[in-house]
């Protein structure tokens, strides 16, 4: 799988609810724009979405391309914890650009790692580069924002400025997801192209995140839809 075609984010499959007020959408968006330059997002059209390439987007991307040979103390494997941290790796071989040579920090802070990791990929995923795919050879594994999200109460924790902003309005009894997926067709950044209604996504994972106060929505579309 050619890893510029692959995105993350949301994709709902009807409309949002009640929306924050649009200077708060704004400032959230700006915030995970600063994650995630590449991002698209739609929240007002017919299928919303919320999408960003996935060899930047995370705060960590380990490939582990001996897994048989090589116990890196950051990848995971069954039987360990996915509560452990995770940070971005010192060791060229197992940063995601490794095969393609690209850019490699030898920085002793993790994040200025990920910071030449997310800038290099940007360049590649802004040119359609095919040139870097992701094999069945290699065990990768993701670390993304979800402390922004806490669980409990359903918000998203943008910080002193912004708040926390509530999920379930806006989400008006869908899921939020933890998706991958190919991009088919790719709507180009800053473009008037109805990105909502335009895209095809091939799914690589995409698991439901649930919340009680999502239920009784859920149940009255399920039943009128």
């Amino acid at each position: 799988v050619i890893m510029t075609e692959c995105v993350t984010g949301q994709s709902l499959k009807r409309p949002c609810g009640k929306l924050p007020p649009k200077w708060i959408l704004r400032g959230a968006i700006k915030v995970i724009s600063f994650f995630a330059p590449q991002l698209q997002t739609n929240f007002e059209g017919p299928r919303p979405a919320s999408l960003s390439p996935l060899g930047s987007t995370p705060q960590a991307i380990i490939a582990d391309r001996a897994p048989e040979k090589t116990q890196h103390p950051n990848a995971h494997f069954a039987g360990t914890s996915i509560e452990q941290v995770l940070v971005e790796p010192d060791r060229h071989d197992q940063t995601l650009m490794a095969p393609n040579n690209g850019p490699h920090s030898n920085a002793s802070n993790a994040l200025a790692r990920a910071k030449v990791r997310k800038r290099a990929f940007d360049k590649l995923y802004a040119a359609q580069d095919k040139n870097l795919v992701f094999d069945t050879d290699t065990i990768y594994t993701f670390e993304f924002l979800q402390h922004l999200i806490d669980f409990p109460s359903f918000t998203v924790d943008l910080g002193s400025m912004l708040g926390k902003i509530p999920l379930t309005e806006m989400l008006d009894g869908q899921p939020m997801q933890v998706l991958a997926a190919r991009q088919v067709q790719r709507i180009p950044k800053n473009t008037k192209a109805p990105f909502g209604q335009s895209r095809s996504l091939e799914r690589l994972w995409s698991f439901d995140v649930w919340h009680e106060s999502l239920y009784s929505k859920a149940v009255y579309y399920d039943q009128n839809l």
